[in-house]
């Protein structure tokens, strides 16, 4: 389990300072006597600084990486700035200056503005609670989103492919608005999305989006060896309501994290054998998969 946070203890933000004040930015520290200063934290180990501040519905901040974050973490700790930055403020902007970690930020749905880079919260997110993302912006919650349309139906009732395309671009630095995914799927499902997503347009789409995708055949033994070679993806497997998509992350070890399979839950981390054993009613399972680089 990956846990990011921010933490603003003194002797956290002084420690981390003190050992990296050399390496920070021209002026990092020489903030507004408004600004806010965190320490960026994940499982416990401190990667980096977060200063911001809050100028109406704009936030605006600049992060610093410890020289030796890989760029999957500067991503995912820019994924945990923004939702951070909108929840406490709900803002409709996110403005960073001087960015020199461009990867990252575009991989977060951020674009060149000025000398920095710029993130514009989209609408749909304002009909929405906190409560259907998770510390890293990811969908968590379907069951919160019936105010988002999905073809003749809406999100809480036939949304699950959608989230799921959302969420694996999202976790391989594509993040793509939800209204983008929404509209350009609804228009690809069979009589209004009666029923739901069809895996193999789902497929096609993530392509068409540039993301290297396979699937693999309906089994659930075939689902398992694809899962195992696999850096994330989409199972679809079937429940005692239908079927059901949901996005994965594979961890260091071996596990999978799951985001959307329970409503809400935060952290799901299991492996592929335990979730098709304790979810899926049917040993028809399947994967659409983005193949580890290292197999």
């Amino acid at each position: 389990m990956t846990v990011i946070g921010a933490v603003s203890a003194e002797y956290s933000y002084s420690s981390f300072v003190n050992e990296h004040r050399e390496s920070l930015p021209d002026g990092f520290l020489n903030g507004k006597e408004t600004s806010k200063l965190f320490v960026l934290i994940m499982d416990r180990i401190p990667y980096g600084l977060l200063r911001f501040d809050q100028l109406g519905d704009k936030s605006i901040f600049a992060v610093s990486f410890d020289q030796n974050t890989s760029e999957e973490n500067k991503q995912r700790m820019i994924a945990f700035v923004s939702e951070f930055l909108i929840r406490k403020h709900h803002a409709s902007i996110l403005y960073s200056p001087h960015v020199t970690e461009m990867r990252a930020f575009r991989a977060n749905g951020y674009f060149p503005k000025g000398r920095g880079m710029q993130k514009v919260v989209e609408p749909w997110r304002k009909l929405l609670e906190d409560r259907v993302f998770d510390d890293e912006g990811y969908i968590i919650n379907q069951g919160l989103m019936k105010s988002i349309p999905y073809g003749w139906f809406d999100t809480q009732a036939k949304g699950c492919g959608w989230i799921a395309a959302y969420n694996l671009l999202k976790m391989n630095g594509m993040e793509t608005t939800m209204e983008e995914c929404v509209r350009a799927l609804e228009k690809r499902v069979i009589l209004g999305g009666v029923m739901g997503s069809e895996e193999f347009m789902l497929m096609t789409w993530l392509r068409k989006k540039g993301l290297k995708v396979k699937m693999s055949l309906p089994s659930n033994a075939a689902a398992r060896k694809a899962a195992a070679k696999s850096s994330s993806g989409i199972l679809l497997y079937t429940h005692s309501r239908g079927g059901h998509y949901t996005a994965y992350r594979k961890l260091a070890n071996g596990n999978l994290q799951f985001y959307n399979a329970v409503y809400g839950r935060r952290y799901h981390e299991v492996s592929c054998d335990d979730f098709l054993k304790n979810y899926a009613l049917f040993p028809v399972s399947s994967v659409i998969y983005v193949e580890n680089r290292n197999d």
